[in-house]
């Protein structure tokens, strides 16, 4: 009885720790991911604003390495912004926990006119997931799920966040 109550706290406290780690990682994933999406939008409004200079002789060279110049910066953004999360104390255990989404840019399509990056979807889904091993006489294993999303309303920068939600399997 002894043994068999303190194998249920002890289960009830992993999963305790597995909620808790993966709210933590939510808070620093949805920081980092309304940086990037508002690095996005600041980046195609420099874009569109620099489509409308009208092209001379003396500024056309200048005007397409500043156009290029924040396109790269884009794609660096994407690449830092996984790297990022990675890095982070909240998310460290990144391996452990299962992370999928599904970025809007996913393609790296522009806009022919304006060099802009287009948004492939308006809707921006992830899911954090954790595994664990109860241990001990019980020996249950669960799965903690936090699904949420972003809804971009245009490629400027724009968004919403959807609630979240969670269940244990």
């Amino acid at each position: 009885s002894t043994l068999c109550t303190l194998s249920k706290i002890h289960w009830s406290l992993l999963r305790m720790k597995a909620r808790s780690q993966i709210y933590l990682c939510h808070a620093t994933m949805a920081r980092e991911t309304e940086r990037f999406v508002n690095f996005i939008g600041q980046t195609n409004k420099a874009l569109k604003a620099i489509s409308l200079i009208p092209p001379t002789p003396a500024t056309v060279s200048e005007t397409q390495a500043l156009k290029k110049s924040l396109q790269l910066s884009q794609k660096i953004r994407a690449i830092s912004f996984v790297q990022d999360l990675r890095k982070d104390h909240q998310c460290s255990w990144f391996n452990a926990m299962k992370v999928v989404w599904e970025s809007p840019y996913r393609k790296f399509e522009r806009h022919p006119l304006d060099g802009t990056l287009l948004l492939e979807k308006p809707v921006w889904k992830y899911q954090l997931q954790v595994h664990s091993s109860g241990g001990g006489p019980m020996k249950e294993d669960f799965i903690f799920l936090l699904q949420g999303s972003f809804n971009l309303s245009n490629r400027y920068g724009a968004f919403s966040k959807e609630k979240i939600h969670e269940a244990i399997l």
